[in-house]
């Protein structure tokens, strides 16, 4: 484009000769410059640009290094999270099976221990809900069986001790019948000797 345009101000007039020099070394100057001196004038916008780029790498590799350290940090953390939760849930379901199979184990004992006729086993009632309600019933029914057995015993007792002294009466009505019969055999026989001495008297 400065080409057409320089030639148009050689073929001018005369007046126009000092401008022609002067765009003639004004072109001359910016040959030489796009030539050489324009690479040094860049170079060291290039050394900028790559100290610039180099400042972004190494920013990013420290974002990716960061990254990658949140993330193991973050994996960490939800795997030791995640085994607590597991471990606590397990606590917790070792918890309420100990909580609802123990008593209901001590009541059957009880049950057992009932069934078999001791009714001497202690009942510890340490809960509210059902299975210590479950346990607390045992214990009204084992209490109540205890007391009804010590009555009966008690009754047969005094049964056992009404028997043998109804029994020793009976024996002492027995000794004093045969006493009497044995009185009433003495007092016939002396009857009979008196009647005898009668008869032969008259």
């Amino acid at each position: 484009m400065a080409a057409p345009f320089l030639h148009q101000i050689q073929a001018s007039p005369p007046r126009h000769g000092i401008a022609c020099s002067i765009l003639v070394q004004a072109e001359k100057d910016l040959k030489a410059f796009t030539g050489h001196g324009m690479y040094e004038a860049i170079d060291p916008i290039g050394q900028v640009l790559d100290q610039l780029i180099e400042v972004q790498l190494d920013v990013a590799r420290s974002e990716y290094d960061a990254s990658q350290v949140a993330y193991q940090h973050t994996l960490w953390t939800i795997t030791v999270l995640t085994a607590l939760a597991l471990l606590s849930g397990m606590g917790l379901a070792w918890y309420i099976i100990r909580s609802i199979t123990g008593p209901i184990g001590q009541a059957v004992t009880v049950a057992q221990t009932v069934a078999s006729g001791d009714l001497t086993s202690r009942i510890d009632v340490r809960s509210t809900d059902e299975t210590g309600q479950l346990l607390a019933a045992l214990k009204l029914m084992n209490d109540g069986l205890s007391t009804l057995v010590s009555s009966v015993r008690d009754s047969s007792e005094s049964i056992a001790t009404g028997t043998a002294q109804i029994a020793t009466g009976n024996a002492d009505l027995s000794q004093r019948t045969e006493e009497q019969a044995s009185n009433l055999q003495q007092t016939a026989a002396s009857m009979e000797e008196l009647t005898g001495a009668c008869r032969d008297t008259a």
